[in-house]
């Protein structure tokens, strides 16, 4: 998980680090439903007076081997994206785990396509919440 994130604070290096008096503050939605399936549910961090057209958009993605874990398992990481970044809109989510039974590849890789699909496609319906 540690290498994630750092993989993802890479990624958004050219992101600008703003004052903490700058910080807004931020409405959070929990267990939005991006699939029919009981997974597939995301939660959102949107700066108010933001929307997901006028703000950067961080996805978090839990590890797990795509068998184990969840969202619960990045809420600090999430925060922590939040608090160095706080004009980004924060979207944590979680998918279909593998079984045995049921194994996990390509459903999960599906399931973050249709995540992001989701977020383009919605993006005007998470409005400026002021």
């Amino acid at each position: 998980m540690e290498q994630s994130v750092k993989v993802l604070s890479f990624c958004l290096a050219y992101i600008l680090q703003v004052n903490s008096q700058d910080v807004p503050d931020v409405q959070y939605l929990t267990n939005i439903s991006y699939g029919n399936e009981p997974e597939q549910i995301m939660d959102l961090y949107l700066p108010r007076g933001r929307d997901l057209l006028t703000s950067k958009i961080i996805v978090t993605i839990h590890g797990g081997a795509w068998r184990s874990g969840s969202k619960e398992d990045m809420l600090e990481q999430a925060k922590w994206f939040h608090s160095n970044f706080p004009f980004c809109a924060i979207v944590n989510m979680d998918y279909r785990l593998g079984t045995i039974q049921d194994p996990g590849f390509p459903k999960q890789i599906e399931d973050i396509s249709l995540a992001l699909q989701f977020l383009k496609s919605k993006s005007a319906g998470f409005n400026r919440l002021d």
